[in-house]
């Protein structure tokens, strides 16, 4: 928690204009280079006072360089620098997008290709989707327990049983003796 006194020092410091804001930019051609703090050492972060309701919170440096440029607050969505460069703050380098579009562009880009975080994570969910047998699925399928139980039992992620249960994984494993007309009485 802030005392007093670091909450006055920190409002004295706070970034009111955007001319404010790219003073505390290394300007690179036309990027607006972030020096400040980083979010985990990634995102760029600043400490803005809101004059609407005088509250002060950080807030990610490109959306901030959005709305002082702007006069508004793009809520519900999300940026991404146009440049390619992470760190990049300038308005005019901004395109305020959903997070799909988002998604779509990086996963596109060849940036996360190689990546070794991103080779780790998609590594990670294999293995976690790899823990079942065929006889597992069988099983699962036709158990009438629960799935959070199941799992529990199995070692797995809850989601992993329901999407084996509504064949989003594991598609072509059929339960022997199964079918569509089991619900049919026997004659």
């Amino acid at each position: 928690m802030l005392s007093p006194n670091n909450a006055g020092k920190r409002q004295a410091n706070s970034i009111t204009t955007l001319e404010d804001l790219r003073g505390r930019c290394v300007i690179d051609d036309e990027c607006w280079i972030w020096r400040m703090a980083k979010s985990g050492g990634k995102e760029p972060r600043a400490w803005f006072v809101d004059p609407e309701t005088g509250k002060g919170r950080v807030w990610l440096a490109g959306r901030l360089a959005l709305r002082l440029a702007t006069g508004k607050n793009p809520k519900g969505t999300t940026y991404r620098p146009i440049c390619m460069a992470s760190d990049c703050i300038n308005p005019e380098h901004i395109k305020v997008a959903s997070r799909a579009e988002v998604g779509k562009f990086w996963g596109q880009s060849d940036r996360l290709k190689g990546n070794p975080r991103v080779i780790a994570a998609n590594t990670a969910i294999g293995r976690k989707y790899a823990k079942l047998t065929l006889a597992d699925v069988q099983m699962v399928r036709s158990s009438p327990e629960s799935g959070v139980a199941i799992a529990k039992r199995l070692g797995v992620d809850p989601k992993l049983i329901s999407d084996v249960r509504r064949h989003q994984r594991w598609k072509n494993a059929a339960v022997p003796n199964s079918s569509v007309f089991s619900w049919r009485p026997a004659a």
